[in-house]
């Protein structure tokens, strides 16, 4: 589900003060729903408490557990359905403005990361984000820090859920040596292991495509012990 839907649920909502035939579909027999973002601004802030005020009426949190029940049982626990609230990047302002609000609103927010963003130099981020089709507003950033820091990442990782997106934004096609491969699923899933003391069960890899068994990917992501394949489409249990 995309923010922009997420809007017009809430106009909806505040016109007619009911659910129309529309938003009944986005909730009629679901278990689990996911709703991504990327950048949050301060500026939005209001507009993100107001998305998360309204999804909290009709949706729950999901965490790993809860994942690993469903799949286990396949049904789902919770009188409402479960929602997946995924941050993409690790930019600073899902820490300093989107994760007060998850806390606030009682959601798990899944945060997918490009381990090596963290690593690099502030003066550098920005052309690392530039090369590493990492988009961010350039108006707003001159200079400054537009990565979180692993002291933040480790704090969110205390009660949300953290999880690889590659090492550095990479984008895998037919001719992505093995070279690669082997640093962006395996190397940053150790990286951000040994950076957090946590062990990282979820995979995302960029243009968000459906596991295939015995591809030279799935080599990787096996070898490295991720446990769920999350993607455009569905989340996958490898395995």
């Amino acid at each position: 589900m995309s923010t922009q839907k997420i809007d017009k649920l809430v106009s909806t909502y505040k016109e007619n003060k009911m659910f129309n035939s529309y938003t009944k579909s986005l909730l009629k027999g679901s278990y689990i729903r996911a709703v991504n973002y990327h950048e949050t601004y301060p500026q939005d802030k209001e507009k993100f408490e107001k998305q998360l005020a309204f999804l909290g009426q009709y949706y729950t949190s999901v965490n790993m557990e809860d994942l690993d029940k469903f799949y286990k049982t396949k049904r789902w626990h919770k009188k409402k359905p479960g929602l997946i609230i995924s941050l993409f990047e690790g930019y600073k302002n899902n820490y300093e403005v989107f994760y007060p609000l998850l806390e606030k609103y009682g959601f798990v927010g899944w945060y997918f990361v490009p381990a090596q963003f963290l690593e690099i130099d502030v003066e550098k981020q920005q052309h690392f984000a530039d090369s590493h089709m990492i988009y961010y507003n350039k108006n707003i950033y001159n200079g400054e820090r537009i990565a979180m820091k692993w002291d933040e990442l480790k704090e969110i990782d205390q009660n949300q859920v953290v999880c690889s997106h590659t090492m550095s934004h990479f984008r895998f096609d037919n001719e992505t040596s093995d070279e690669v491969l082997k640093r962006e699923i395996i190397g940053s899933k150790e990286l951000l292991e040994e950076k957090l003391d946590s062990k990282i069960d979820v995979f995302c890899w960029l243009g968000g495509e459906n596991f295939k068994k015995g591809s030279k990917v799935s080599k990787y992501i096996h070898e490295a012990g991720y446990r769920y394949l999350y993607s455009n489409n569905k989340i996958e249990k490898i395995g």
